[in-house]
């Protein structure tokens, strides 16, 4: 027994590498050696440790493998696994060949070493450094070769990245995104597979991890085959750089962007030509971002040596502030600086670099630094040289004095011009001006040409307007000469009006004369009799030829004075149109704020203001004519006066027309009206018709105007004379008398039937004819019908009846009036609601008086559920008890509820329920359990009805505060849902029932069948619980005590659930474990939170003795190493060489501490070949388990078979077991 513990007991130590490590250097592979010097300032060359990431094979057959060199912590405190200093990637090709990556990615040099296949002796070995960041070692055909790339961090030129990865966002809410141009499926976002972050000694974050092909788009993809290597560099002085080493055959785009918010600040494409790209940051404390450094060197002076250099830092931007300072260096004198945005230079023939330090409003820096070379032009060639490009808005001079030059234009400016300054322009040579617009796109060529000229300048201009057709944004003009581009130069163009649309840009008052050329005049928006005169000057682009313009002047009182109109006769992109008035014009109307519209095509397209004010007297209004006339004026334009006048009319006429003339009329607040008064007036003193009538000016302050009353309104009041008022301004002016004869009476006529959507004003006293609408639907509230009559007498009444599209009498509604009514009207409306119950379709309303239908009218009515489907008008929660008696009346909405409540109850209100359809009423709790079901009932067929249901809060109490659904089904289909919040002041966790059962449980939460006692049979036995609300984060145990007292079981770690609410538990406990103690009363607690909550009993017996010596298990496993008698993981019955031991275990109860035990191994010929005796140990153990083992170089000393194993226990066989070696 002693012999079989103490190898049970033995600890076995394993250590794992990477790759083997020879004497210096690794085998990342059987045959291939790598090795990796860095050169360190602490230290000097100190070896590099190999850390492998990971191996694969492709689809194709080709092998690869990756990891990276790092310093050891042991040589430098900056050592550290998480820091990576030489990423590796090594690609065993099917063809044979092996391709050995370096990628440099920290500070100082790294040798590099490789050997293929490996003999101690290096094949090849090069140095990585800062500006030489990859190198790669590869073998073919028993050859070795070696190349190299110098990489400064940068795309190639014109490099301009077009995908959008996702992206991920790292450390520091720095987002990285990659996209790679695969030939399979074109562009596909990269897969980011983080390798480890750590901060070093110094403070600095350092994050590193690749990017590969995600194995769903190419063949070839796999987190084992990394196309990116990326590491990230957090440094403590706030410089963030983000390094990335393209490790792959195809074009990879990389994007970052810090902070992250939503577009990447840097784009960039990494290649097989260009591998390596760096984005640098820089962050302080607040984590602002760092300025970026831009600036260009222009050689203004390069016939003869010294040079004149311009340097230009206006390029330079900081994305979250403004740079405060710009610092030169140049390498002609070390050590001297010069500060300012522009900087001029002296420098005779050579090469310099010129560097550029921007300081920002954080302090934060970044720098440029160019190498400019200047060399002399070769006597006597005479070669082109462009001097400058520039753009303006100024009239170049004489004499090539350069304008001034600007960067950025707008609407506000009426051309951009291009100008340009050379030398040695050739005789018959050309020129060409190319500009592009933002989207890059060529938008027009100018070109000309020019005699021969030792020095020179050219210019062309562009309309603003031509700028205009296309999206506002930097523009690009690229000069040629000779077919041969020789420079190219940006301007920014806003504009808020762009398009190939006609617009204008610029509307404007002034007191120049306008010239030709469009040139803008100054503005100007108040005027005075001092100013001859006042001119509207429009500036307008893509003017269609045919299309005319016009502006219209409108006096302070509205009046339309003048109107100006033109008409172009061919198309152009930009031009001008202006029109003006004197001012001796303006005086003659009051002094104020004056308008002036632009029209083009008819069409308004611009308005604008100028006040003017006159010191001229304004003459008095007057009426200088006042007739009436049983005709209206014919020719409204002149004010022509009507045909013939009178001052008696009888019932034959059409209406009577009061007609004036007048002098000085003037706008604004100003106002004219006619009064109407009926023969003996009306009684409360009202005139019968007032209004304003139509009015004419013939000429400034000059007009006429008149106003009409209807036959039907003059028989309304009979024979008899009527007065008529003119007033202008709130003043009577001019009062006159006719007279009307009426022949014939007026019986009760209907005079208007209409349909309305307003309520009509009050039908008694006004009568205003409401607007006539005759189509309707669900957005309108009521329809109206609305009948305007003559001659209603007391004590009639009226009815109106309204008839659905089938015909059926829907409704009536009847009136009477109590006095006689010359004219009048009545009206009543109609819900739509009540509509809705017919469907779609055309109404029909009649209008009768006294038992006779004077007329009908049809309106249709459109609704939203024409098929009268089952709908829902509306759904809501209240607190309010509901029943029958409510009669479907709405009641009070509310959201929120709390336990002062009595109930919740969901209101439904509905139309078109079907007979033999049901409905429901479902209710969730919190956590999405079901709490109530109405279960569905049915009814009759119902066009406007509700139903309601209701939940106690006893019930809700139950489960946690928090939002509850309400779902509505009709026909079993569920139609909407509700949501609303109850807030209970019991919060606290309850244990509503604790049993103990046979077997699992359901996942259902059902409660199974309870027992108190348990047998074999009936294991395992679980506790279960059901609970009242569960916190999400609390946690809760279950723990078993034995007749022994002793925790025989418990839940491994306290498992927090997701549970709430309403729910339940349980946990179970095997038959093991019940035979490992004595039959008897076990005890099981519940812990919440972390305290006991319940605890409840039950009794196990066994049919197993808890005295006698009995065998509970028996077989052989290959290994075995539990000290605490756990059963074998692993148990078999066929064994071989590739297995070392043979182990015989066995678990017992009742074992006797005076008693020996015995393993007897008989072989396949039934000879006894091995036996493990075990001594009394002197003390009984009631649950335990023995084992011993067989090495299987013993066993395979005997002929392959089946083999017996015999226990013994006090001399007595107990047990036998076989098992068979081959």
């Amino acid at each position: 027994m002693k012999k079989s513990m103490a190898m049970v007991m033995a600890a076995a130590i394993v250590f794992v590498a990477t790759g083997s490590v020879s004497a210096a250097g690794y085998n990342a592979t059987s045959d291939l050696w790598i090795r990796a010097v860095i050169n360190t300032v602490e230290k000097g060359p100190v070896d590099a440790v190999w850390q492998k990431g990971g191996e694969d094979l492709t689809a194709g057959g080709h092998r690869v493998v990756w990891g990276y060199f790092y310093a050891s912590p042991s040589d430098v405190n900056w050592g550290s696994q998480q820091n990576p200093d030489l990423f590796v990637k090594i690609w065993f090709d099917a063809s044979g060949r092996v391709d050995v990556n370096f990628f440099h990615v920290s500070v100082p040099d790294i040798d590099v070493y490789s050997d293929y296949p490996y003999n101690g002796t290096p094949d090849k070995h090069g140095v990585t450094t800062l500006s030489r960041r990859y190198i790669r070692q590869y073998y073919q055909n028993g050859v070795s070769y070696m190349d190299w790339q110098d990489e400064n961090g940068e795309p190639a030129a014109g490099d301009s990245p077009s995908a959008n990865p996702s992206g991920y966002v790292t450390t520091n809410s720095l987002k990285i995104g990659s996209s790679i141009t695969t030939v399979e499926k074109g562009p596909v976002d990269a897969v980011w597979r983080k390798g480890g972050e750590e901060l070093t000694a110094g403070g600095h974050r350092v994050v590193w991890g690749h990017f590969y092909a995600n194995p769903s788009d190419v063949s070839w993809g796999s987190a084992n085959n990394p196309d990116l290597f990326v590491k990230i560099w957090f440094d403590a002085g706030g410089r963030v750089d983000v390094n990335f080493f393209h490790v792959s055959v195809p074009n990879i785009e990389v994007f970052s962007d810090l902070p992250a918010e939503g577009n990447y600040n840097r784009k960039s494409t990494a290649t097989l030509k260009d591998r390596y790209i760096r984005h640098e940051y820089w962050l302080n404390s607040n984590g602002s971002q760092s300025p970026v450094a831009k600036f260009s060197a222009v050689l203004t002076q390069s016939e003869t040596s010294p040079f004149t250099v311009k340097l230009d830092a206006s390029g330079s931007y900081d994305p979250d502030g403004s740079i405060v300072r710009y610092v030169w260096e140049s390498s002609a004198e070390p050590g001297k600086t010069m500060e300012g945005k522009t900087q001029t230079l002296t420098l005779p023939v050579g090469t310099y670099n010129i560097t550029l330090r921007v300081t920002d409003n954080n302090g934060l820096q970044q720098m440029e630094t160019q190498a400019i070379t200047l060399t002399l032009p070769v006597p006597g060639t005479g070669e082109f040289e462009l001097k400058k490009l520039l753009f303006t808005v100024e009239t170049p001079q004489d004499k090539c004095v350069a304008p001034a030059s600007r960067a950025s234009f707008s609407d506000t400016d009426s051309r951009v011009i291009a100008w340009i300054s050379y030398l040695h322009f050739g005789g018959s040579k050309s020129y060409e001006f190319r500009w592009y617009n933002p989207d890059g796109t060529l938008a027009k060529t100018d070109s000309g040409t020019r005699g021969s000229a030792t020095e020179g300048c050219s210019w062309i201009s562009l309309p603003v307007a031509e700028l205009q057709k296309y999206r506002p944004g930097r523009w690009g003009v690229e000069f040629y000469y000779d077919g041969k581009q020789y420079g190219k130069e940006y301007f920014d163009f806003t504009s808020s009006e762009w398009g190939t649309e006609f617009g204008v840009s610029q509307f404007i008052m002034t007191a120049e004369s306008p010239g030709d050329k469009c040139a803008l005049p100054v503005s100007k928006t108040s005027f005075t009799d001092a100013d001859a005169k006042v001119t509207a000057w429009a500036y307008y682009r893509n003017f269609e030829a045919g299309k005319s313009y016009q502006l219209k002047w409108y006096s302070p009182g509205n009046v339309l004075v003048q109107k100006h109109e033109a008409t172009q006769s061919s198309s152009t992109s930009g031009g001008c149109a202006f029109g003006g008035i004197e001012t001796s014009e303006l005086a003659k109307y009051e002094s104020g704020s004056w308008r002036v519209e632009f029209y083009y095509n008819n069409q308004k397209y611009r308005e604008t203001y100028f006040d003017f004010y006159s010191n001229t007297p304004k003459p008095e209004f007057e009426v200088t004519k006042f007739i009436f006339s049983k005709q209206a004026p014919q020719n409204t334009e002149a004010c022509q006066e009507p045909s013939s006048s009178g001052i008696s009319f009888d019932d034959n006429v059409s209406g009577v027309t009061a007609y004036i003339r007048y002098n000085n009329f003037e706008g604004g607040n100003k106002s004219y009206e006619f009064r109407w008064y009926n023969p003996g007036g009306r009684t409360d003193g009202k005139p019968a018709q007032t209004h304003t009538g139509t009015a004419t000016g013939d000429a400034a302050g000059s007009g006429c105007a008149w106003g009409t009353v209807s036959i039907e309104t003059l028989r309304t009041y009979g024979t008899g004379q009527w007065t008529v008022e003119f007033y202008y301004d709130g003043r009577q002016y001019k009062r006159d008398f006719f007279n009307v004869t009426v022949s014939r009476p007026n019986p009760f006529a209907m005079t208007e039937f209409m349909f309305t959507d307003a309520v009509p004003a009050d039908s008694n006293i006004q009568c205003e004819k409401p607007a006539s609408v005759l189509s309707f639907g669900d957005a309108d509230e009521k329809v109206f019908a609305w009948a305007a009559y003559n001659y209603f007498e007391a004590k009639k009444s009226y009815e109106f009846k309204w008839y659905s599209p089938e015909s059926t009498l829907a409704h009536t509604e009847t009136g009477t009036r109590d006095t006689s009514l010359t004219a009048g009207c009545s009206w009543v409306g109609i819900s739509t609601e009540k509509l809705r119950e017919y469907g779609s379709g055309n109404w029909r309303v009649e209008f009768w008086y006294e038992g006779q239908k004077q007329g009908e009218k049809y309106f249709s009515f459109v609704s939203s559920n024409p098929n009268m489907d089952f709908e829902i008008r509306d759904f809501r929660l209240t607190s309010d008890s509901y029943s029958d008696a409510n009669n479907c009346q709405t009641p009070e909405s509310k959201e929120s509820f709390d336990d002062k409540n009595t109930n919740v109850t969901a209101w439904l209100h509905y139309y078109f329920f079907e007979s033999g359809k049901t409905f429901d009423f479902k209710w969730y709790s919190p956590d999405g359990k079901l709490v109530q079901s109405t279960a569905p009932k049915g009814r009759g067929e119902l066009k406007n009805g509700c139903a309601w249901s209701e939940l106690s809060v006893t019930v809700l109490n139950q489960y946690a505060s928090g939002e509850w659904r309400v779902e509505f089904y009709y026909d079993e289909s569920l139609k909407e849902t509700k949501h609303f919040d109850f807030t209970s002041e019991n919060t606290e966790f309850e244990i509503t029932r604790f049993l103990l059962t046979k077997g699992q449980p359901l996942d259902n939460c059902q409660e199974p069948l309870a027992g108190t006692s348990f047998g074999d049979a009936d294991a395992p036995v679980s506790a279960w619980i059901r609970y009242y609300r569960f916190e999400p984060g609390k946690t809760y145990q279950f723990r078993w005590y034995s007749p022994e007292g002793v925790l025989a079981w418990e839940t491994k770690t306290p498992l927090p659930t997701t549970n709430v609410s309403n729910g339940c538990l349980w946990e179970s406990i095997s038959l093991e474990n019940f035979l490992a103690h004595k039959s008897g009363t076990w005890r099981v607690e519940f812990y919440y939170d972390g305290q006991k909550a319940k605890e409840t009993s039950f009794t196990f017996t066994s049919v197993h003795s808890d005295t006698e010596f009995e065998i509970t298990e028996f077989m052989f496993t290959p290994r075995y190493v539990s000290k605490i008698c756990e059963k074998p993981d692993t148990a078999k019955t066929a064994f071989s060489l590739s297995d070392t031991d043979v182990i015989a275990w066995l678990s017992y109860r009742n074992f006797k501490g005076d008693k020996p035990y015995q393993f007897q191994w008989f072989s396949p010929d039934n000879v006894m070949v091995w036996n493990n005796d075990g001594e009394p140990s002197g003390k009984d153990v009631s649950r335990g388990c023995v084992w011993a083992s067989i090495p299987t170089d013993r066993v395979r000393r005997y002929r392959t078979g089946q083999w017996r194993v015999e226990f013994y226990y006090d001399g007595q066989k107990y047990r036998e077991q076989t098992f068979t070696f081959n």
